[in-house]
Order: C-alpha cells, then sequence, then structure tokens
C-alpha cells in the first residue's frame, strides 16, 4: 500500500465517527459513477494583445457582491493543498504558465476532485480570485459540470473594476479645537467595485482534451484528468478530513 494511501486510512481511522455519517459516499453506485479531477484556470489578456472594446456596467449596489475574509482564504488554500498531497496530480497547465505568464494576470487556478453518481449528474463549484483590501475580490465565479457524453462546463463570471478613496478616521481630538501644530489626521484607504463585467460559457469537451475559451479579456483553460473510483473517494475523504479534523487524542492512532 502506498504511503499516502496508509495516512490517508489512518486519519479515516481516527475520524471513524465522522466518516460514519458521510452517507455520500458510503453510498456510491460504482456501477455507474464516474471520477475526474477538474482544472480551470482564468486569467487576464493584456490590453495591447486585443483590439476589441469591451463595455463594463456601472456597480449600482454593493449589496449582492460578495464579500470574503482573509482568515477563510488562508484556510481554503491550506486545506487544497494538503488535499492535494495525497497523490501527484498532473499539472496540465504548465506549459501555458511558462509561456504566457508574464504577459497575463492569473486570476484563478483551481482543481477539484469530482465524483458523479450517473450520467447527467451535476456538480457546482464556486472560486474567485485573491481576497483585496476591504474583503472584495476582483474575479467571482461560479461553475456546473455535467456528466453527458461530453464533459460540459457552464463558468459563470464576474469581473470588477474598482475605486479608490480614503475616510479620515475619528479620533476624540475632533470635537476639539486644532491648531496649525497638530499632526494631520489619520485616513483610511478603501476600495470598492465600480465597474462590472458579466460573463457565461459553456464548454463541452472529452477528458484530457485541454480547452481554451477565448474572450478579449478573459481567458479560460479547462482540462479533466479521469481518475479511479476508489482514488476519487481517498482525495475527497481527505478533504473532509482536512475541513473537519480529528482531535489530538484520534490523531495519535496515525503514528
Amino acid at each position: 500500500m502506498k504511503p499516502s494511501r496508509l495516512i490517508a486510512l489512518g486519519l479515516m481511522m481516527a475520524s471513524m465517527s465522522a466518516q460514519a455519517n458521510n452517507t455520500e459516499l458510503d453510498n456510491i453506485n460504482r456501477d455507474t459513477a464516474r471520477a475526474y479531477e477538474a482544472y480551470i484556470m482564468t486569467f487576464i489578456w493584456p490590453e495591447k494583445m486585443s483590439s476589441e472594446h469591451i463595455d463594463y456596467e456601472s456597480v449600482l449596489s454593493l449589496g449582492d457582491i460578495p464579500k470574503f475574509t482573509q482568515d477563510s482564504e488562508e484556510a481554503n488554500q491550506n486545506s487544497v493543498t494538503l488535499a492535494a498531497d495525497i497523490e501527484p496530480l498532473k499539472q496540465p497547465f504548465d506549459d501555458f504558465k511558462q509561456r504566457f505568464a508574464k504577459n497575463t494576470h492569473l486570476l484563478a487556478n483551481e482543481h477539484w476532485t469530482l465524483i458523479f453518481p450517473e450520467t447527467g449528474a451535476t456538480i457546482s463549484r464556486a472560486f474567485h480570485s485573491e481576497v483585496l483590501d476591504d474583503g472584495y475580490s476582483e474575479f467571482v465565479a461560479s461553475v456546473d459540470f455535467t456528466l453527458g457524453r461530453y464533459l460540459e462546463s457552464d463558468l459563470t463570471y464576474r469581473h470588477f473594476l474598482f475605486d479608490t478613496f480614503t475616510s479620515v478616521v475619528p479620533s476624540p481630538s475632533d470635537t476639539n479645537e486644532v491648531s496649525q501644530d497638530d499632526p494631520m489626521p489619520p485616513t483610511t484607504k478603501h476600495i470598492e467595485p465600480a465597474l462590472e463585467l458579466n460573463l457565461n460559457f459553456n464548454n463541452k469537451t472529452a477528458s484530457t482534451k485541454l480547452n481554451y475559451i477565448d474572450h478579449p479579456i478573459i481567458g479560460t483553460l479547462i482540462y479533466f484528468e479521469p481518475l479511479e473510483l476508489e482514488d476519487a473517494i481517498e482525495r475527497i475523504s481527505m478533504q473532509q478530513l482536512m475541513d473537519n479534523p480529528p482531535d489530538e487524542g484520534s490523531a495519535n492512532l496515525t503514528e
């Protein structure tokens, strides 16, 4: 048995009670289920590489624009990294990154382990670019993966352009008379989405085929790698354990 699988087995034993409630994985029909590792990379092309002008719409309300916390972002990245260590994964976009990384602005580089219980099933995932100041992200996206004759990806993108402004930090001395010798009051810089571009793409492909979705501003690469069902279950189980780690007493079982 591979060392990585021994680690995963130990962790699963450590949280056996939690796994007992995981009926989604336990009840997979191995005759109909199919598993894949799905990869999506999105990036911004430089302006000089496109002659087409794209109009953004004004943001009328900030109410429906999601905000994120840096703590949750870091936890998500660490969880994905640890789960990915179970088995070496192919990196289908390495060649692209080497050739174009210096000329493009990377928005997101994501991958997920997907188990479709049967043909026609749909799995949804959400992702976004790095969290900026004030909790906003430049790029927010979602994708619906559907298993049919081909692997279908229905992508919804929101890309934002920002305004910046500063505000004065209130202080107790604000109510008192300020002399010319007093220092300037402290200010805080803020950013808010001002313009928005909404895009939707639908892509159908076979696995192990690198697909490029062209757009004058946002480029997208999509790739699916077939997985053995047991390997996919292992990856997802490991991810769940990273999201809900066992207590210290149980963790000693892995040693």
